[in-house]
């Protein structure tokens, strides 16, 4: 980064949330992928994808997220989660609805991490897309 003082803040606040916040490494990498997916974040999602399936994230879901498919299928904790970003970072607003359903499943500490984690990667990926940050030699979009 061109500015080294705040990547350092973002490093930070990037290793409390994935390592030190006590979120489901499972679900942490899917929110990551919503984030990166939300602002087509390209470098981010072929750095997370092959990190989500390692933590257990089935393919079914990443396609879900991937290809922006419906949720039918999907597991219901996982749905809140998708669609709160889905409609956090796509329609600016959360419905009472979709809040309701993702607290039903997660403790507002742990829903304030699940979305911060999701807007840290979704704000990334808009810095690495301003500034044109192309992908590693031999991955594909």
């Amino acid at each position: 980064m061109h500015n080294p003082v705040f990547a350092s803040y973002m490093n930070q606040a990037n290793d409390h949330l994935r390592t030190k916040s006590g979120l489901d490494p499972r679900l942490a990498e899917m929110v990551i992928l919503v984030g990166a997916r939300a602002v087509d974040g390209q470098y981010i999602w072929t750095a997370h994808e092959p990190a989500a399936r390692s933590a257990g994230l089935e393919g079914e879901i990443i396609d879900v997220i991937k290809f922006r498919k419906p949720l039918a299928g999907v597991g219901e904790k996982e749905a809140a989660l998708i669609r709160l970003g889905r409609e956090a970072l796509g329609q600016h607003k959360v419905s009472p609805d979709t809040f309701a359903q993702a607290a039903k499943f997660f403790k507002a500490h742990d829903l304030v991490s699940y979305v911060s984690l999701m807007l840290h990667y979704a704000s990334s990926g808009v810095l690495l897309n301003t500034f044109d940050q192309q992908l590693r030699p031999g991955q594909t979009p």
